[in-house]
């Protein structure tokens, strides 16, 4: 399977610094508290809603973003990509990283074109990185 990857960098520059997209956690805790009180099969429910957009669309994998590699492994479909990515896109359970990718897909699908790939991360180095999961692709 071919990794996620970022844009080639200079050996002499700072490794990327994640500073993009990020969620406010506090926030992120307590609304993903209150949906499991309102429902306690929330993340069943949540799970269902991402494989049926899947399902019908299999490139909608890139709607998430950096949220993607944690959320395939979320999905039981593994950790082959990015794991830097994975580990500084997610919540502390399963149900605040999918509350949290679900968030930046509606404001993914509100500012960018359809099947954008490549997402600024570093903004202090202007650092793009590119989501490619080929699994994915190939289900086209």
């Amino acid at each position: 399977m071919k990794n996620d990857h970022m844009e080639e960098q200079d050996m002499n520059e700072a490794p990327m610094e994640f500073t993009e997209y990020l969620c406010d956690m506090d926030a992120v805790r307590e609304e993903a508290q209150r949906m499991l009180l309102e429902n306690p099969d929330i993340e069943s429910t949540m799970l269902g809603v991402v494989q049926g957009r899947l399902a019908t669309d299999p490139r909608s994998y890139l709607d998430y973003g950096p949220y993607w590699p944690a959320l395939r492994q979320i999905l039981g479909m593994g950790s082959e990509l990015d794991a830097l990515v994975a580990q500084a896109y997610c919540g502390g359970n399963a149900v605040e990283t999918m509350l949290m990718a679900d968030d930046f897909r509606t404001m993914n699908l509100r500012s960018n074109p359809r099947y954008t790939a490549q997402f600024m991360l570093d903004g202090e180095n202007g650092t793009y990185w590119t989501l490619f999961d080929q699994e994915m692709e190939s289900r086209t």
